[in-house]
Parts: C-alpha cells; sequence; structure tokens
C-alpha cells in the first residue's frame, strides 16, 4: 500500500521555506499570474492597512515580466522589475492568468530581424511592497493557489497557503 503525504496544514496560513525551495519552485515552467480577483482583493486589503497610522509606511506595485526565448539554448528568460532573472529549461511554457491558460513554444515564437524572439509581456507577474529604509517584500503566484514570498529585510522566503495566507503575513509584518 502507497502512503499519501499530504503538505497541506490548515493551521497554518505560511510557513517558512528555504532558498533553494523558493527557487526550485520558481523555475518551473509553469508561469502563475495575480487574476483581478486575486489583485482586487489584495489592493483592498493593503488600502486598508495603509490607513492605520500605527503601521509603517508602504507602498506596492503589480509589476509585469518580460519572457523571451533563447534560441541558441533553447530556454526561457523571464524577467521582471524587482529583481528576478530566471532561466525556464524548457522550450514550452504554459501562462496561467485566472481561467485563462496559453501554451507558449519557443520554437514556434514569432522572431524580430535579428532573429531574437518577440518578447512576450506577462501582466501583473509579481507585486512588490516596497518598506521600512528600502526593504521589500516579493510575492510571485505559484501552482495549487499558493503564493511565494521573499522578505529582503529578513532574508528569509515563505510559502502561503492561498489567497488567505498571504494577507495574515502582510497584515503581521507590515
Amino acid at each position: 500500500m502507497k502512503h499519501i503525504k499530504l503538505f497541506e496544514n490548515h493551521n497554518e496560513y505560511y510557513s517558512k521555506i528555504s532558498h533553494r525551495e523558493y527557487n526550485d519552485i520558481i523555475q518551473s515552467d509553469e508561469i502563475f499570474c495575480f487574476d483581478k480577483y486575486d489583485k482586487k482583493a489584495i489592493e483592498r486589503f493593503l488600502n486598508s492597512l495603509k490607513d492605520d497610522p500605527d503601521r509603517m509606511w508602504f507602498r506596492y506595485k503589480f509589476l509585469d515580466a518580460r519572457l523571451w526565448y533563447d534560441y541558441q539554448h533553447r530556454l526561457f528568460d523571464l524577467t521582471d522589475d524587482y529583481d528576478l532573472d530566471k532561466s525556464i529549461l524548457s522550450n514550452i511554457v504554459t501562462i496561467n492568468k485566472g481561467d485563462e491558460v496559453k501554451r507558449i513554444d519557443g520554437d514556434l515564437m514569432e522572431k524580430d530581424d535579428d532573429g531574437f524572439s518577440i518578447d512576450i509581456i506577462i501582466e501583473d507577474f509579481s507585486l512588490s511592497i516596497d518598506y521600512g529604509d528600502s526593504y521589500y517584500i516579493y510575492v510571485t503566484k505559484c501552482r495549487d493557489e499558493w503564493f511565494l514570498l521573499c522578505d529582503d529585510n529578513l532574508e528569509e522566503t515563505y510559502k502561503c497557503d492561498q489567497l488567505s495566507g498571504l494577507l495574515k503575513y502582510l497584515e503581521e509584518f507590515l
């Protein structure tokens, strides 16, 4: 008989993960974006925190990402305005934004006159929150309604269980 290990702990909203686990997850060939419902809930929540005079100052911004294909190495490169520069070791990626799923084959992407792939802009790929003296919280969405969070101030990475876990972390640390 095989045993199934359950990863979700319904008593925890978020859990600390290693930088290695964070990097392994973020290197996936499945790309997830904030959909309009996530974005609206996060904006409403963060704006309510900003109105609290006892909270520290912060600002937030949803960031777009740029995806392009490296024909020579047969891999995708994904960058954003935060600091993300990840290589996806696959010639096929899937972009998920809510109910919209798009599968992209790098070998079939349109090329410019110099032979490079045309960039694909992925809207609302990540969330950047800057606070305090130039500290950042960086959030990306991943499979199964999980959110990955990197807090520069604490130099720690977290995996948040669903949107409620992300909001709980932000409420406790901002």
